[in-house]
Order: structure tokens, then C-alpha cells, then sequence
């Protein structure tokens, strides 16, 4: 499996050629049972050139899958691959079957969706030639809340098996990426850490540091002699990497920032300029179609209005306003205010009311209690005289929540405890 730490979506690749260097340790690469009269080692091979033979692939997690494939190119001659979502009935997929051929791999998105478990079989008819290549992939959704995310300090790794001595051929290699605080403001350290595991080594020891949460990009399992290399990073990330920032009852979203996550933020995390001298804050990073910079900033998520109020530490610089405003889903109307009695050059708190904001062209219609309200936006334009790349605009320690704050997470680590004792939902103790 490769599994991004930003939740979602996670692919599970299966290449049993190469994988195995000799025909012992067959059964531990494909499955006891699997595979009749083929022989996985550089290549797939038929163990009698004159008789078929297969191989079954099982697909089974406990996430639902939402795609998947195989991986052209294939013979069009020799090779049956055929789908099975509970072991017993098989549907071919290759050639002339029922997964969608988009030129470069046979898609089977129709026939694994919603599903957690299918199997591919694959046989090569007697008089084949050895199979060079094969890769099957299955695209699987998940939710970062049960991704194994390394602490920050020592961390210990265990693996448990009912066949450690199968490990002797095929070793597991875990493979950790994340982006590690050195201890010097605005500087991250890209690291990737390997634990591999084998018969006689089922433990290894991590140590991500003293100075800050790891914020992990991916996770990288692979069984063989060979290790994956970690995909290039691209673009901004959302490590989301740890659940910290919970909403709880009557807290809509509440984010600080620390764990190198945005939840729903768009924007782009900023070491450069940050509140209370805290490791990220939230900058703006939305391009307009010009290529110039959008001075925007987007919470994406509805909730309902139960007189409820947003609140964040705000710095902004050569703006001429902050204008906010949200989507009522009822009438499809953006609510909205502009804010002009701003500090310039210095953090300061930037709150409001939902019911303050206001119909664009009714001024005296207000948002109501009870309307269900979607995303919030913060737009901050050049002051007079200024441009677009004068402007400075942060948030950070973001929060928003419903009539009272009883319980601020920003002052009370035990806040979210407190609350859940109080939540007529719930109505239980906080679990061990």
C-alpha cells in the first residue's frame, strides 16, 4: 500500500514479478493455495511450458475501494485476467471483458467500487511466453484518523505475524516520509525513514526529534527485495497527519496550525510570520487567472447557524479591509461584512457573528439562526497606493463555534473531555 498522510484517497499496488528470488517462498508472495503451476521470480513463468496456469491477486482491506486497474501493456494473446468479488464467480477483464480499456490500463472502477475485497486471477494458457511485467493497482478510501502517524520523540514499531519465518525471502519494508522541525525557525527537514523487518528484527526504533510533531507526508509498505521509492513532493500539503483538532460539541472547526494540517483551509502554511511565536500560520495562496495573487483566503464545510461566531488571530499589512462572507444554502445568497477598523503590521483578534452579515444588496437582511451556512471566505485588498504583492495577510488559531464558548481548546487542553460531558448527543464519559 501507499498511503498519503493527508487522507483520502490511498492506492494498494500488487507486482508479484521480481518480488520472490526462489520457487520455496512462492506461496508466501501470491498466497497460500493461489497459484497453481506458475513460478514468480523475475517473471511470471509457467512451471510446465505445456499446461495453464494461474495466479489469484487478493485485493482485501478494510476500506472500501474506488477504483482500480491493470496496467498495460498486455499480451493480446496467452494472458486471461478475470475479476471475482467473493472468490467464487469470475468475470474476465482482459482481453474482450468487462473492464473499461482507456488505452494505457484496463480500468475496473465499474466492478470494484464500494467494494473491500476482489481477487484477480491471472493464467497464462500452456505455449506462453514468460510474463515481464504486471501491475495491478486498487484505489482505496480512507480517513487519516486511523493512519499510523509517528510522535514526536522515541517511537517503537512492532510487527505481528503468525508466519514471521516467511520474512526470511521477503522481507517488509515500512517506509516513513514526513517533514521534521529542526529547531530553527522557518526551516523543515525532509526525512525518510525505512524500518525493515525480517524473522530475527520484528521491532525498530524511530526517533523523529524533540522540537515538533513529525508532519507525515506517506507511508510506503511494500514485501520483497525491494524498496519503493517515496513519490517527489509536489505543491502544498495537507499532512493532516494527527486528530488534535477535533470539532466537539458546540465547536464547529477549530485549527491552530501545529500539526502541519489546514482541515478544509485553503491557503498555504507559512513558517515566515506566525502568532505567539507558534511554528505555522495560514498565508494566502489562490492565483487569479492573470497569474497574479488571489488575497484570499477559503474554510471549506458547512455547518449550521446556531448563532454562531468565528474568531482567529489576524495579521494584515498595506490592506485597505478584510471583507468576509458565507453561502446560505437556502437562498444561495453570499452573506457578507467588510471590516476597515484594522491594526496594520501586527497580530491582533479578528471575530464576528454570522447574523451580522448581511444580504449584498437587501443591507437590512440578515443571516438567520437555523440557516445552514457553507464555507467561509476572507478577502483582503491593496490599500490605496498599494499592490498586490505589498500585502500581507495571516490567520492562525482559528475557531468557530456556537453561541458561548464554554470550552476554548486555545486555553483548555482539557476542553474537548470537558465538552463531551456536557454534549446532549452523547451524554458519556470521555473514552479511556
Amino acid at each position: 500500500p501507499i498511503v498519503p498522510a493527508c487522507g483520502g484517497v490511498s492506492v494498494y499496488v500488487t507486482e508479484p514479478i521480481g518480488l520472490v528470488g526462489e520457487s520455496a517462498a512462492e506461496e508466501s508472495a501470491v498466497g497460500r493455495g493461489a497459484h497453481q503451476g506458475i513460478v514468480a521470480g523475475g517473471k511470471l513463468a509457467l512451471a510446465d511450458p505445456n499446461k495453464d496456469g494461474s495466479l489469484v491477486l487478493n485485493f482485501a482491506l478494510p476500506y472500501a475501494y474506488g477504483d482500480g486497474w491493470v496496467a498495460k501493456p498486455l499480451p493480446a494473446k496467452g494472458l486471461s485476467i478475470e475479476l471475482s468479488a467473493d472468490g467464487k464467480r469470475f468475470r474476465r477483464v482482459w482481453p474482450d471483458g468487462a473492464g473499461a480499456d482507456d488505452g494505457e490500463r484496463i480500468r475496473l472502477f465499474d466492478l470494484v467500487r464500494g467494494k473491500t475485497d476482489f481477487k484477480l486471477k491471472v493464467t497464462l494458457a500452456g505455449g506462453s511466453e514468460p510474463l515481464k511485467a504486471l501491475k495491478a493497482v486498487g484505489v482505496f478510501h480512507h480517513n487519516f484518523m486511523v493512519l499510523p502517524a509517528l510522535l514526536k520523540g522515541r517511537n517503537k514499531v512492532s510487527l505481528r505475524l503468525a508466519n514471521p519465518q516467511d520474512l526470511a525471502g521477503n522481507p517488509l519494508h515500512v517506509t516513513y516520509v514526513y517533514d521534521q522541525a529542526t529547531g530553527t525557525p522557518g526551516k523543515l527537514r525532509p526525512t525518510v525513514a525505512v524500518a525493515t523487518f525480517a524473522p530475527d528484527k520484528l521491532t525498530h526504533d524511530f526517533d523523529t526529534g524533540r522540537y515538533h510533531w513529525p508532519l507525515m507526508r506517506e507511508i510506503r509498505i511494500r514485501c520483497g527485495d525491494r524498496l519503493s521509492r517515496p513519490a517527489p513532493a509536489r505543491g502544498e500539503m495537507d499532512y493532516s497527519a494527527a486528530p488534535w483538532d477535533w470539532a466537539h460539541w458546540g465547536i464547529n472547526f477549530w485549527n491552530d496550525f501545529e500539526r502541519g494540517d489546514r482541515h478544509g483551509w485553503r491557503g498555504k502554511l507559512t513558517m515566515a510570520k506566525t502568532y505567539g511565536g507558534s511554528d505555522f500560520a495560514l498565508d494566502n495562496s489562490l492565483m487569479s487567472s492573470d497569474g497574479s495573487r488571489q488575497l484570499k483566503l477559503i474554510r471549506y464545510g458547512s455547518f449550521l447557524n446556531r448563532d454562531s461566531k468565528f474568531r482567529c488571530r489576524l495579521y494584515v499589512n498595506n490592506v485597505k479591509h478584510v471583507w468576509v462572507y458565507s453561502r446560505n444554502q437556502e437562498d444561495k445568497v453570499y452573506y457578507e461584512k467588510i471590516f476597515t477598523d484594522l491594526k496594520q503590521g501586527q497580530w491582533q483578534t479578528f471575530e464576528f457573528a454570522f447574523s451580522d452579515l448581511t444580504h449584498p444588496k437587501e443591507p437590512g437582511q440578515k443571516a438567520r439562526n437555523g440557516w445552514f451556512m457553507s464555507n467561509v471566505y476572507m478577502v483582503a485588498p491593496p490599500a490605496e497606493g498599494k499592490e498586490k504583492k505589498d500585502v500581507e495577510f495571516f490567520i492562525d488559531d482559528i475557531i468557530c463555534y456556537d453561541g458561548q464558548l464554554k470550552h476554548d481548546p486555545f486555553k483548555d487542553i482539557n476542553a474537548a473531555k470537558k465538552a463531551l460531558r456536557e454534549d446532549p448527543i452523547w451524554r458519556a464519559r470521555p473514552p479511556k
